[in-house]
């Protein structure tokens, strides 16, 4: 990969609101840095890596250097709500989950859709559209998609191969084939056919192999149609057979990582970004066998769908305060971070790219094994959960009745029927 050139993001004579780049105040530039919140990861994937500090040709075009402050997520996001309710704020640029995007706090984003219009991100249809539209609140654009990480399928071939698999599954049925049939080496030494986490994220990625949601995007509560409810049946009889782990309701994140790495374990729902742990040699056991592809469909919707359920994911973005002091810099330091070259630079630091065109990259292709299945998981994806104010409520409600419907205490219907009944008041009207 050459190295990140000085690179010109608004282009001689171009006009940004009818006001050119050589015609903005220099000392607005070089004055006052650009104040940037959010997470480490996002300050590290700009500056640091095989890609280098992307925001440094911008800042060389601009004379403005660059300000991170960087938070947890939870302290992250009750911070940009404390600047975001004041009457003026000096924050230029916040990064968003799309969780945040919600009805009540829209009114504190400045709509984008003016700014894209009149200075336009750089092939802006190469972005996933289900990363566009997640970042939407009442049709209005408030979020440029920065970072998008995306679940996958994570398989140990030599486990499954000496199971009498050759490949991973090719449908949601033989995945639960393949689980009921690894949960045992050839030395009787138990393992755990499928490790997936009990949270609405691995079950609504389940739930896509029948082209499945928990809340649609028009808020319409669907856990009692066939698509969750066969993903939650499915999940109970995996555990009554012993390829769930038995403590699936309380395991943490970390345990199906190690599972992985030990052999403990023959498939995994996660980030397709494991897989560079999972191959790991000095971290894995099994470096060059841990697989992946993504969410297969059902063998009911495989002829509407494709071979590949529509992805999961969950995305971050930038937003611009609609309270901020200076929009028109914010936005030019926006569409630079979303640019062809600095999303590509950008993914050899370590992002999760919201371009399709990264992934199409050959050096990107030849340094990830999972850019293929990366993008065909991402060129249908849609996010896991619409934003809304109850939705975490929502979520926990939902993980509740699973657990309970996977234990056996339920069955998965009642179980379903219960958390909608429970769902219902708290969507918006």
């Amino acid at each position: 990969m050459s190295n990140i050139s000085r690179r010109t993001v608004l282009g001689t004579g171009s006009a940004f609101f009818g006001l050119s780049l050589a015609g903005w105040p220099t000392g607005a530039f070089a004055a006052d840095p650009l104040q940037v919140f959010g997470h480490k990861t996002h300050e590290t994937m700009s500056i640091s890596g095989a890609g280098g500090d992307t925001t440094a040709p911008w800042t060389a075009e601009t004379g403005t250097p660059i300000a991170w402050t960087t938070f947890d997520i939870g302290p992250l996001q009750e911070r940009l709500l404390r600047e975001l309710s004041l009457n003026q704020t000096t924050l230029d640029i916040g990064y968003v989950l799309n969780t945040q995007m919600t009805q009540q706090l829209a009114g504190l984003f400045e709509p984008l859709d003016d700014y894209q219009e009149k200075d336009p991100i750089e092939n802006f249809e190469d972005i996933f559209p289900g990363f566009v539209e997640g970042m939407r609140v009442g049709g209005k654009l408030l979020s440029i998609p920065s970072r998008g990480p995306v679940p996958g399928l994570h398989y140990n071939e030599e486990i499954l191969a000496k199971r009498g698999f050759s490949k991973g599954p090719e449908t949601i049925e033989e995945l639960a084939e393949i689980a009921k049939a690894c949960t045992y080496t050839e030395d009787g030494v138990s393992v755990v056919g499928y490790a997936i986490p009990l949270n609405y994220v691995s079950l609504v990625q389940m739930a896509r192999a029948w082209n499945g949601d928990l809340i649609t995007p028009d808020f319409k509560s669907v856990v009692q149609e066939p698509p969750m409810v066969k993903t939650v049946a499915m999940l109970a009889d995996l555990y009554a057979a012993g390829a769930l782990p038995r403590n699936v309701t309380s395991m943490t994140s970390e345990d199906p990582l190690t599972w992985m790495q030990t052999g403990r374990a023959a498939m995994y729902p996660g980030g397709f970004n494991r897989a560079v742990v999972f191959n790991d040699p000095e971290k894995s056991q099994f470096p060059g066998k841990i697989k992946n592809m993504p969410m297969p469909t059902s063998e009911e919707t495989r002829a509407e769908l494709g071979p590949y359920a529509p992805g999961t994911v969950e995305i971050w973005g930038m937003i611009i305060p609609k309270n901020g002091l200076r929009k028109d810099l914010a936005w030019s330091f926006i569409k630079h971070m979303s640019s062809n070259k600095m999303q590509l630079d950008m993914q050899f630091n370590g992002n999760a790219t919201v371009r399709r065109s990264v992934y199409e990259n050959e050096d990107i292709r030849k340094a990830l094994s999972y850019a293929d299945a990366a993008k065909a998981a991402l060129d249908s994806a849609r996010v896991a959960l619409p934003a809304f104010d109850n939705a975490t409520r929502v979520a926990d409600l939902f993980n509740e009745q699973v657990h309970l419907a996977v234990l056996g205490q339920k069955t998965a219907e009642q179980a379903m029927a219960d958390a909608d009944a429970a769902i219902q008041p708290l969507l918006p009207a």
